[in-house]
């Protein structure tokens, strides 16, 4: 896990966001750098990670039943892909349709991507991060780059979000976990032709929920992600084995502890999860209301928890039970 208490009280000044909360969202809602990945170094690929199963009211006994598969995902997997169960693969088959955060299968989409993400993580031209954070931050930039061989020429016309997402997406990277490589990126390619892809977010949606966060709190973003960038592959390890092994209480508690610890959190979790999930939670009703079978899969810190979609679902009368209950090996 993370820095003590004790040292985390000496490290951060106030206010600053803890570093697992930073890294388990950049995780849950991940795109790639263009990086090559160094070879895998985990051991076990497998995974029987959160799966649940929804049934519209009054399901039994119609032609036209209505229901939904929902999987949890980390947006990043080993090169060589997670190997699911073939219960969860046979599921998917059987569906009409593939419901996902961004529809990257969207050819259009996909090749906007890199417009969007300089129109969104860029700063004004001529303008330096060096002049919108401290000079303690970019100092910590400075040595990061350093450290790791990276330019600073390249990072600093970038908004503070931007280069603490790719820090991360860079850190994983190096550990053999590309984004190219994850559940959602696999399913889409999975998808037959005559099974539709719909997604419920678009890029642009995604990035400006980053890029709409004020100055300060982009700040204390990427200062903290410096702060802790030795130990992501601790924490990463902590959060990808949880989500692996299909455990929910140890996934709640290394996704939403820091949040009873730092209730000053909150209108971050408002703003970058639970309102995303009452939309989403709104969309796959209005999927459900079409009948047949689809199968959805959304960042894992969206289907755990009171305010996940699932519980979600249920508070709207949706029938809500997990399938593969029982944890995997670990």
């Amino acid at each position: 896990m993370f820095s003590s208490t004790a040292n985390r009280a000496k490290r951060f000044a106030a206010g600053v966001t803890p570093g697992r909360t930073i890294a388990a969202l950049l995780i849950a809602i991940f795109f790639g750098c263009e990086e090559a990945p160094a070879a895998p170094s985990v051991a076990n690929t497998t995974a029987r990670p959160i799966f649940w199963q929804v049934d519209a009211p009054g399901v039994a006994g119609q032609t036209n039943a209505a229901r939904l598969y929902l999987l949890g995902s980390i947006h990043v997997g080993p090169k060589g892909g997670w190997q699911l169960p073939a219960s969860i693969i046979e599921r998917f088959e059987a569906s009409e349709a593939l419901i996902v955060e961004v529809d990257m299968s969207d050819r259009s989409a996909a090749e906007s991507h890199e417009n969007l993400v300089l129109a969104h993580g860029l700063l004004p031209a001529g303008e330096s991060i060096k002049n919108h954070v401290s000079e303690a931050t970019y100092a910590a930039l400075t040595s990061y780059a350093d450290k790791r061989g990276r330019s600073l020429a390249n990072l600093n016309p970038s908004q503070a979000w931007m280069i603490a997402t790719l820090l991360l997406t860079a850190e994983l990277e190096r550990l053999g976990y590309p984004s190219e490589a994850g559940v959602d990126l696999d399913m889409i390619a999975r998808a037959r032709e005559d099974q539709s892809v719909v997604g419920l977010e678009t890029m642009e949606e995604q990035l400006s929920m980053l890029s709409s966060m004020s100055k300060e709190n982009q700040e204390l973003m990427l200062k903290d992600m410096l702060l802790q960038i030795d130990e992501i592959e601790t924490y990463f390890e902590e959060l990808k084995e949880a989500w692996r092994t299909g455990d929910e209480a140890r996934l709640e508690a290394v996704l939403f502890d820091e949040l009873e610890r730092t209730p000053k959190l909150a209108p971050f979790y408002e703003h970058a999860i639970y309102g995303r999930n009452e939309t989403m939670c709104k969309s796959f009703r209005e999927h459900l209301a079409k009948g047949g079978t689809r199968f959805g899969v959304v960042g894992t810190y969206h289907i755990t928890g009171e305010r996940g979609i699932p519980a979600c679902l249920k508070r709207h009368g949706y029938t809500v039970k997990r399938l593969l209950d029982t944890p995997a090996s670990r």
